[in-house]
């Protein structure tokens, strides 16, 4: 062995360790690569699979059903983490108006309200195909809301006391539901609305957060009487019990309206009115309602909201019909 020789011979077991690594290394490249190439190769297979599924009528609408099952599924997930703060979904029902007594002889209401059978009717002309829909906020601690029908949002941050623009949708069944604002998992509310052609409702949020629910009433913005204006009330008031709507000097107009119920329409002469409400079949005056215009031609609904004791305090909120 030469000097050179002598001079290399300790570097030698590093050296093969060195090849063995170069070898590794190389081999490893060679297998990511055809791994890689084995992996586009599946791929490509999964996108003809998905490209040809998607082409199928049937497989969209299976599709979409898997997507709504889902939707469903992470909504009651969500409702099951944070039970003792999202209230049960309500059930939608049209509110259908208890008959009231209406009194007569010297308690008999004066002429700027007559009595609902004093009303005629006047059927509208050329009226729009479809029906109408708008919310009414009337929760009086549920803070903000979004209102979707059918997945689209149609309403957005309607606060207490707040109410959306009519909304016009097709006649039929529709998917209604209240979420928090800016939320679309923990529904509030999640039920149906049939609407029928040419008719207008207002959805009401009502009742305390834990237990909300959505009620429908049917508005009649078009059957005013010329030179005349129509109101009906509506109790909106989770813990405010049977009243009446009574004129400064006691005049019973609507008699024992309780809560979740709505009054028949009265006829009003243009103007402005004071009303009062007083607990049913007494003198206390709940709430003062002074100096409320009524024009012309224009229907009103009178929603009487928030809490007999409590805050937010009792009110109303006069809202045409249009």
């Amino acid at each position: 062995m030469n000097r050179e020789e002598r001079q290399f011979a300790p570097y030698e077991p590093l050296a093969r360790e060195i090849e063995k690594l170069v070898d590794l290394v190389q081999q490893s490249q060679q297998n990511q690569y055809e791994f890689m190439q084995e992996a586009c190769k599946l791929l490509q297979a999964q996108q003809e699979d998905v490209r040809s599924l998607l082409a199928r009528p049937t497989t969209q609408e299976q599709m979409q059903e898997m997507l709504d099952k889902a939707l469903e599924q992470m909504n009651a997930q969500f409702k099951g983490e944070i039970e003792q703060q999202i209230p049960q979904s309500g059930v939608i029902t049209d509110a259908v108006p208890i008959p009231l007594d209406q009194p007569t002889g010297p308690n008999a209401p004066p002429a700027e309200f007559a009595p609902p059978e004093a009303i005629p009717v006047v059927k509208p002309v050329g009226q729009p195909t479809g029906a109408r829909v708008r919310f009414f906020h009337a929760s009086p601690n549920t803070p903000g809301v979004d209102v979707y029908i059918d997945r689209k949002k149609v309403a957005e941050d309607i606060r207490f006391q707040g109410i959306s623009d009519y909304i016009r949708i097709a006649p039929g069944r529709h998917r209604v539901q209240v979420f928090p604002y800016g939320k679309q998992v923990g529904a509030l509310i999640d039920s149906n609305l049939t609407a029928g052609q040419g008719q207008t409702y207002t959805l009401a949020i009502a009742g305390m957060q834990r237990e909300i629910r959505p009620l429908v009433f049917q508005d009649e913005p078009s059957k005013t009487k010329p030179g005349f204006a129509r109101l009906k009330i509506v109790h909106l008031s989770p813990n405010t019990p049977a009243v009446d709507i009574t004129l400064p000097s006691g005049k019973v107009l609507i008699s024992h309206l309780i809560y979740k119920e709505k009054s028949p329409y009265l006829q009003v002469t243009p103007g402005r009115r004071d009303l009062q409400l007083r607990l049913a079949g007494k003198k206390d005056v709940v709430l003062r309602l002074p100096k409320m215009r009524f024009d012309a031609g224009v229907t009103y609904t009178l929603y009487i909201v928030g809490l007999a004791k409590g805050e937010p305090k009792l009110s109303s909120e006069l809202i045409p019909e249009v």
